[in-house]
Parts: structure tokens; C-alpha cells; sequence
């Protein structure tokens, strides 16, 4: 695809990953530590963090498809397996994301919390999707990275969803979890 090997696809696609990560990393540490976006732009600092995760986190799957369409047919499975996945991941993942945009808010998803008094005072959300798990954005939205890999039965594809979604815990156990208990006190989830 665009000549470029599926294994350079494979290492572009874990590189967004890390880049993506690394920069919420770095950006949430910065402003929840010493408020370097809000004292350098004021209110205009969570949109230009979340121009920048918006940015990163749509290469995510954009080179999740690439990869996926230049290793397509690198692994078969019965036509029961791959239909009941198919439906089941976009089911759920596609359930989740309008949860997310009707529910929890795409500016809240980028870590507003972090910014933002508003955002800290806002109860968990507990509909949609939410009301089945309180992490239902990486317990189930993130299944929709597995999707192209499933959909052209690509390994590589397959492999770098389930990597890409388990960055995204290592995220929230190692980061993202931490930074609720210090914005809300206590242990919330």
C-alpha cells in the first residue's frame, strides 16, 4: 500500500500509538501539574490540546486501515467467525462511540478534566453504554480498531488493533486512572 511493506505499515502503526500516548501523556502532565496550557493560551489551551489529540488520535486508525489493506487475506477464519465478530465489535464499539458523542462528549473524552473546572464538577457519566461499565470508551469503542484487520482478514491489522487497544489500558491504569483520583479525590473507578 502507497509502497510502503506491511511491516513498516506495523511499525508506523504502533509509532501513532506511542506518539499519541506520549503527547496525552506530556500534555496532561503539564496541565495538571503546573496549568501549561491554561497559563500560556487561557480557555483556548484545551482546544489547542484537543485539535492535537483529534490529530493523533485519527492516524490511529488511518494507519491501522493502510497496514490492514497491504497484509489483506494474511489470515482466513470460518465465515461464523468472522461474520459473528464483525457484528459483535461493531456493534459494540459502534454503540459506544455515539454514547460517547450523545453522552460523555468528544472534548470531555480528550482529558478536559484536566483543564477545566466545568469538566471536574460533572458527574460520571451512566447512560448509553456507560451504564454497563464505567470505561465502556476503552472496554468497547476501542474494538472498532480491530475492525479493519477483521473486516480484510489481515494479521497484521488484527495484531496492531489489539496492541493499539492495549496501549490504551496501559494508558488508563498507568495515567489516566491516577489523574481521577488526584482531580477527584479518592478512588472513583
Amino acid at each position: 500500500m502507497l509502497w510502503i511493506s506491511s511491516s513498516s505499515w506495523f511499525v508506523i502503526c504502533l509509532l501513532t500509538a506511542f506518539i499519541h500516548q506520549t503527547y496525552v501523556w506530556l500534555s496532561w502532565r503539564a496541565e495538571l501539574n503546573h496549568k501549561w496550557w491554561t497559563r500560556r493560551f487561557k480557555k483556548r489551551g484545551l482546544v489547542y490540546h484537543a485539535t492535537i489529540f483529534f490529530v493523533l488520535i485519527s492516524l490511529r486508525p488511518l494507519t491501522i486501515i493502510f497496514l490492514s489493506i497491504s497484509d489483506m487475506g494474511s489470515i482466513s477464519m470460518p465465515r461464523w467467525v468472522y461474520w459473528s465478530g464483525l457484528v459483535l465489535m461493531t456493534v459494540l464499539s459502534g454503540y459506544t462511540i455515539y454514547s460517547i458523542v450523545r453522552y460523555f462528549d468528544l472534548i470531555r473524552a480528550t482529558g478536559a478534566d484536566h483543564f477545566d473546572d466545568k469538566y471536574k464538577k460533572m458527574p460520571f457519566v451512566s447512560r448509553g453504554m456507560f451504564k454497563y461499565t464505567p470505561n465502556a470508551m476503552y472496554t468497547f469503542a476501542l474494538l472498532a480498531l480491530w475492525i479493519p484487520g477483521w473486516l480484510l482478514n489481515s494479521k497484521l491489522g488484527i495484531i496492531a488493533g489489539v496492541l493499539h487497544h492495549a496501549f490504551v489500558w496501559v494508558h488508563y491504569f498507568c495515567l489516566e486512572k491516577p489523574d481521577i483520583n488526584k482531580i477527584y479525590g479518592g478512588n472513583k473507578r
